[in-house]
């Protein structure tokens, strides 16, 4: 199934609360008896996900520092439809925003080599989630962008100058110092797709 290969995410799935379905554009699509599947464009309606508590999902809950939230054996979270297309063993997923248990907003967006199960994404996570750092007007616009490195089963923020303070120590210094110099870092990053309409709001 290229379903887990997708994202990270998909990979701990245990549940949900409605079936997921997966609408494939008939253009551009191609599935031989050999080599690899091509999809020009397809959508996965996710909604709200039961998930194990491992990889990426469980290192945000940690910067949270909710004890109660991070020793919870399960995780939800509700998720924006996800659309990708693969051609030549990539996967490119555009932006996918999620809610973790009804309250922190994250997204993703980028690509995966299911050939190599390499990951090559970006992940965004809004300061103010972090304890002690309050939301401001900036700060809810303008997200800490991490690189999101590994394999589909075993993601991981990537270590780099702008984010290994962060990911070290997860305080709220750290977190506003971080968001300072990835504000300021900005225009060299790649620009943040526009947010799709979320469910939750």
């Amino acid at each position: 199934s290229y379903l887990h290969k997708i994202h990270p995410h998909l990979s701990c799935v245990l549940s949900s609360n409605a079936p997921i379905k997966v609408r494939i554009d008939p253009e551009g699509f191609c599935y031989p008896a050999q080599g690899n599947c091509s999809i020009g464009h397809a959508t996965c309606e996710l909604g709200q996900l039961h998930c194990k508590q491992q990889g990426v999902l469980r290192s945000i809950l940690g910067a949270v520092q909710d004890e109660d939230l991070f020793t919870s054996a399960q995780i939800e979270i509700w998720c924006t439809p996800l659309e990708f297309s693969i051609q030549d063993g990539v996967i490119r997923v555009e932006r996918m925003d999620f809610l973790l248990d009804n309250r922190l907003h994250c997204f993703t967006w980028g690509e995966h080599n299911y050939l190599s199960d390499q990951l090559s994404m970006t992940l965004a996570i809004n300061p103010f989630i972090f304890q002690g750092v309050a939301q401001t007007a900036e700060n809810k616009t303008l997200p800490l962008l991490l690189p999101l490195k590994g394999s589909i089963a075993n993601p991981r923020i990537e270590k780099n100058e702008s984010n290994r303070s962060l990911l070290a120590l997860f305080s709220a210094e750290d977190a506003l110092e971080i968001h300072s110099q990835t504000s300021a870092e900005k225009v060299h990053c790649k620009q943040i797709p526009p947010a799709p309409r979320a469910p939750w709001e």
